[in-house]
């Protein structure tokens, strides 16, 4: 490998640091992609310096001061909005050398800039999917201190993952509010707990009456219970670490009415965390990213090279942070794959390395399958749903083009080819159309050909009411594509006795034999491939093979979707494709002929629809 020697890390730190004497290639293209394809932060040209707390001559002057520094906490200050000002100069936070205020970071005013303008829509609110330890719990305490210390009859709900860790959340309030200079200090009354603050006093009027005073302003901390804010009437709702929220589309469901006036949202939500496990809790977390335009949130991801390193200015310093993030990625690739997924998450450069899995689910090269992911929601890949059905004046089936249809062709076979395409299936035994009961599931491949790859050619994945509708379906996909031969999965027995009853059998491709000869002493079903544990690993292994060399290749974004969530829900898809895989590796000393000159050596036949109706084999 040819390395060539360069110097570009942020100051302090060096190539001796990553143990690595050079720059390595294929690191430096990946950090290229980088810089040309996400977006660059504002540049800031100020150098922001905290305001000093100067010594009064006089009580006016005082006054004067106070009254201007609170003017510049709501209204904002020298290109600094008012949340931003106030988080910069007055907000003490808590660090392992004490209490500090916070550095200027260009990525912290865009975050409060967000904030604001969301705040004074009346209309949309934010979900936010970050790294980890990027000071957002200090940052929302902050948001939320605020908007009760300078809006009157502000009512703020918060919440994190878990009972004991709003209340932590909350505590990052109150370490704020009690570091406050006292004029910043909006009034509280001595009930305050550690579930939340009610800025108000008491006062007896001229009559001698009992009245409240303040600004009335309240910050109400709950455990995450889908009903913890039933009834209640929000300004603001704060949802830390939403990614893991048990429940959170409940809780979602219920708390986004109280931030309603009649059918107008006026309330402002804010969510953001890491995305946890996406098959777990953090799957509707996910939900409310991928229809964030439904639920009127702004999206703000918070990528991992923000706030990393930063100029003297507050400036991301973005192509050495993200340098720093492959390198620091390169030393970990021979360590265990969950905690090079830990890593990843905690600095994720792309919003589906955010949510990649971190629980030991998944299958595949999930860096390949993340990329390919972001590609395909770019630019779409060219397909067709549609049906099949029989040809009544001649032989053979015809393909019908229906945007209703659950078949989805990707390419057109090539009719010049015999035995030119594969196919796996993974079948079902009952007709059940619950949300629990599995898919049916089959893919189509070409094969391999000269310079042509094995790719995705067909897909069919549904639940039909009546399983054999879906069987017919598969049957005249294959013959097709060719004639296709198709590897089922035998564990259940019902589509194999459909296409044998039915004269299909001939379309059901053998149990690979180096499969048998590998994972089996005793003889087995000759149709279909028996899914073992040893099996399943075998499967799992080629399904890395080919995302490792032929990812970007994979058409179906919710295959991809699935290899993401494998072992931890129903991955129907990834079942099917794996077993296409099996038989793909079974054919591939086969040769793949063109009808044109090799015609001669291959048998003929085709299927067609008899007089009584029933379909045979010529």
């Amino acid at each position: 490998m040819n390395l060539k020697r360069k110097n570009g890390f942020p100051p302090g730190i060096s190539l001796a640091d990553y143990a690595l004497k050079d720059y390595i290639p294929e690191l430096e293209e990946k950090i290229k992609f980088i810089m040309e394809t996400t977006e660059e932060s504002p540049k800031n040209t100020t150098l922001y310096k905290r305001v000093p707390m100067p010594i009064f001559d006089n009580k006016e002057e005082e006054g004067y001061y106070h009254r201007e520094e609170i003017r510049r906490c709501v209204e904002g200050h020298n290109g600094m909005s008012g949340k931003m000002y106030f988080w910069f100069n007055y907000c003490k936070i808590k660090s392992p050398t004490g209490k500090i205020y916070p550095e200027y970071r260009v990525a912290d005013q865009e975050w409060f800039d967000l904030l604001d303008s969301a705040e004074k829509s009346h209309k949309y609110g934010i979900i936010c999917v970050k790294r980890r330890r990027a000071g957002f719990s200090w940052k929302e305490a902050a948001d939320s201190l605020h908007d009760v210390s300078f809006n009157s009859y502000y009512n703020v709900g918060m919440n994190s993952k878990s009972e004991k860790d709003s209340i932590e959340l909350f505590s990052k309030v109150r370490f704020l509010y009690d570091n406050l200079p006292q004029f910043l200090r909006a009034t509280s009354t001595a009930h305050n707990t550690k579930s939340g603050m009610h800025f108000s006093y008491r006062q007896k009027d001229a009559l001698g009456n009992i009245v409240t005073k303040g600004n009335q302003s309240e910050i109400i901390v709950v455990a995450p219970t889908p009903s913890a804010y039933e009834g209640l009437m929000l300004q603001k709702w704060v949802a830390d670490e939403a990614g893991k929220v048990q429940h959170l589309s409940q809780l979602w469901a219920y708390t986004e009415p109280c931030l309603m006036q009649e059918t107008a949202r006026v309330g402002c939500p804010i969510l953001f965390g890491t995305a946890g496990e996406i098959a777990k809790e953090g799957r509707d977390f996910k939900e409310l990213w991928d229809n964030s335009a439904v639920h009127n949130l702004h999206r703000f991801f918070f990528a991992g090279w923000m706030g990393i390193f930063v100029d003297g200015f507050g400036n991301d310093m973005k192509e050495e942070s993200v340098r720093w993030i492959f390198y620091e990625r390169y030393k970990r690739r021979n360590i265990d794959p969950k905690k090079l997924n830990d890593f990843i998450q905690q600095y994720p450069l792309t919003i589906e390395e955010a949510f990649s899995m971190s629980n030991g689910a998944g299958v595949g090269n999930l860096m390949n399958i993340n990329k390919q992911i972001s590609s395909l929601r770019e630019n779409p890949p060219l397909k067709v749903r549609g049906r099949f059905k029989w040809n009544n004046v001649g032989d053979g089936v015809i393909w019908v083009p229906d945007s209703a249809g659950e078949c989805i062709v990707y390419k057109q076979p090539n009719k010049d080819l015999q035995n030119g395409y594969i196919s796996g299936c993974d079948p079902a035994d009952h007709d059940d159309v619950t949300d629990e009961a599995s898919d049916l599931s089959m893919f189509i491949a070409s094969r391999q050909d000269g310079l042509s790859e094995p790719e995705i050619v067909f897909e069919y994945t549904a639940r039909p009411k009546k399983l054999n509708h879906y069987y017919e379906q598969a049957a005249m996909a294959l013959i097709y594509y060719g004639n296709a031969k198709m590897l089922i999965e035998n564990n259940r027995y019902r589509m194999i006795s459909y296409f044998e009853d039915n004269n299909y059998k001939s379309l059901l491709s053998p149990a690979p034999q180096g499969i048998i000869r590998r994972f089996f002493t005793s003889r087995i079903n000759n149709i279909g491939v028996r899914m073992t544990d040893s099996v399943k690993e075998y499967m799992e292994g080629l399904i890395d093979e080919y995302t490792d060399d032929y990812c970007d290749l994979i058409p179906s974004l919710t295959l991809l979707e699935e290899f993401i969530k494998y072992k931890s829900v129903n991955t129907d898809r990834v079942m099917a494709f794996g077993v296409m895989l099996m038989n793909l590796r079974e054919v591939s000393k086969r040769k793949v002929y063109n009808s044109g000159t090799k015609k001669s050596i291959l048998p003929s036949f085709k299927y067609i629809k008899g007089a009584n109706g029933k379909i045979k084999r010529v």
